[in-house]
């Protein structure tokens, strides 16, 4: 472990909002909350993706401490949080859903976690907006030869040990600004949205970096609720096929993707007998973002080739089982 000599305690709060005014009218209390507790610089940032609630007007009149960014047109939420990103100027940026509810210690028990060099970000335990149910928890990936898209949520006792984490939830991370950066932030090729935490944290922990989760960390969140507010059930299922069909062609080896490939095609054949004829449109639309997605892979090979410690996606698996082994598990679920 590569410890610097001060923990870095100056934060950026990104809040990508589409429609949320109501949301962020409850909720934006207890992140200025949050913020005065731990005692750090901070500044917050949130980014109208052009909605139609006259956020913007509002903000400016409720809340005038806070820095608002405007889309033109509806651009989803990779494209709407990054450019926020790009603005932040804090050592640090909390990454934050607008139906998010911390709790008002939920920063002084992380910033140990960037005493480490090698720590990307970290994530706290996410529970029910209006019970104490926990909704998300550290996560490891259940990877196969040909299946990255299965991650597994791991409860463990409380102990001293770090607890790591395959990704970081995008609705509570924190994350070290300068790696954030080195990454581009979100992948905007999984706009308008789904996949985008899972598919950052791969590319974090395949450059060899830490992430990590604190169960003391607590905030409060509903579930989905503003992808389900506005999205048909058709169209979300689409949009979620096509970005797991994305998020293996990034990531699996090339010697790996004609076996993944074999497997669409037969699912094509299958899934339509079912019923599920979303399926072909799923890859019907990642097909004609084929250079897309032959670009950012190529874009990160240059990136990972530059680290000495850039791992595979089976590597990174076995990394962290090794970890995992160690501690004493509680629970481990979808």
């Amino acid at each position: 472990m590569n410890l610097n000599q001060t923990t870095k305690k100056s934060i950026s709060v990104v809040i990508p909002t589409f429609n949320g005014i109501q949301l962020l009218r409850q909720n934006l209390p207890s992140v200025f909350d949050a913020l005065n507790v731990s005692k750090s610089e901070y500044e917050v940032i949130i980014v109208d993706d052009a909605s139609s609630d006259d956020t913007e007007a509002i903000l400016f009149k409720e809340f005038p401490m806070v820095e608002v960014l405007k889309n033109e047109i509806n651009m989803g939420f990779s494209c709407t949080i990054n450019k926020g990103i790009k603005k932040a100027k804090m050592n640090l940026v909390f990454l934050l859903n607008n139906d998010v509810k911390l709790f008002e210690d939920y920063f002084i028990h992380q910033f140990k976690y960037f005493n480490d060099n090698n720590t990307f970000g970290v994530m706290g335990t996410i529970i029910g907006y209006d019970n104490d149910n926990i909704q998300d928890v550290a996560k490891y990936p259940a990877i196969g030869l040909i299946n990255i898209s299965g991650t597994k949520k791991i409860q463990v006792n409380a102990t001293t040990k770090w607890i790591p984490t395959f990704f970081l939830s995008g609705a509570n991370a924190l994350v070290d600004r300068n790696k954030l950066l080195t990454l581009d932030g979100f992948n905007e090729i999984f706009s308008p949205f789904y996949g985008e935490d899972t598919e950052m944290g791969i590319r974090a922990r395949r450059l060899g970096w830490s992430l990590w989760y604190e169960p003391i960390s607590i905030c409060r969140h509903p579930n989905s609720a503003t992808i389900d507010k506005y999205t048909k059930k058709i169209a979300k299922k689409i949009i979620i096929g096509r970005n797991k069909i994305i998020m293996h062609s990034l990531h699996l080896p090339y010697y790996v993707l004609p076996l993944y490939f074999a497997k669409l095609l037969l699912k094509s054949f299958i899934m339509p007998i079912t019923g599920r004829t979303y399926f072909i449109k799923s890859i019907y639309q990642a097909f004609m973002l084929r250079s897309m997605i032959i670009n950012e892979r190529k874009k990160f090979d240059e990136l990972s080739n530059s680290y000495p410690n850039s791992m595979n996606i089976y590597e990174v698996k076995k990394q962290m089982l090794k970890v995992i082994s160690s501690l004493e598990i509680i629970s481990a679920k979808k």
